[in-house]
Formats: structure tokens, sequence, C-alpha cells
């Protein structure tokens, strides 16, 4: 029996990376496989809202998962999904790219991500927090 696509990537993407505790960050997101550059690891779907919401939840604990969205970054949202557990780093081995008309956020591989490496994004804001090493 053939699986249609999507489904077939989400079987694929839940078998490379696993949810587990970093130490010094809390949670992560790391590779449970081998994964090669320009990988789509997952794709979750987002929340958008607008400044006033932003400025509202930026007040409360979700402002720490805030991802700016949209095609100039005009907008904010929230990402449902394991997305939101990614944590930073200054030189990321992911990206995220967004897919505005879908209301939704891929994690991309930049370069390969060995298995048991945590996968971590560049947070395009200023951090409000000390990186862990």
């Amino acid at each position: 029996m053939l699986l249609p696509t999507a489904t077939a990537l989400t079987l694929i993407a839940a078998l490379v990376y696993a949810i587990r505790r970093i130490w010094g960050k809390g949670r992560g997101v790391v590779a449970t496989h081998d994964v090669l550059a320009g990988t789509e690891i997952v794709t979750c779907p987002v929340i958008v809202y607008d400044s006033t919401d932003a400025g509202r939840i930026g007040k409360t604990r979700l402002g720490d998962y805030n991802f700016r969205f949209g095609e100039h970054t005009q907008r904010s949202c929230i990402v449902l999904g394991v997305i939101s557990l990614c944590n930073h780093d200054d030189s990321p081995n992911a990206e995220l790219v967004c897919r505005e008309s879908e209301e939704a956020m891929t994690l991309v591989a930049l370069r390969r991500i060995a298995a048991g490496e945590e996968i971590c994004i560049k947070y395009r804001r200023p951090l409000w927090f000390n990186p862990a090493a």
C-alpha cells in the first residue's frame, strides 16, 4: 500500500528527531539519524497574530516562543509543534522556512547533522538569556 506523500513525510520526520533534555538548556531537539543538508526535517502549523497581540503575548511565558512570520517578518506567530523546542546557536545547523500561504514553518537542515547532534536554529531577535556553551 502506498502512503500519500504528506503522510510518508510525517512518518519519516518522526524517525529523524527526538525531544531530549539538553544540559544547560532544558528541552531541545536531537537528530536520531544522520540528516543531509537541505532535508526538510519537520513542518509545523503556526498561529499568526498582529503586533497588538504580540505586545500582550510578549509579557507572558509564551513570549519566549514568539517567532517572526511572513515574507518580510512583519507578523508574529507561535509554532505548534517540535520547532518551538529548537534551541539557539550562533552557528546553527538548521533554519526555518516560512510557508506563509500554509500558515506553517518548516525546519530545514543547513548542513549535515549527525545522529545524536542537537538541531539548533539562530533566533532572529535579540537574545533575552545567556546562551549555554
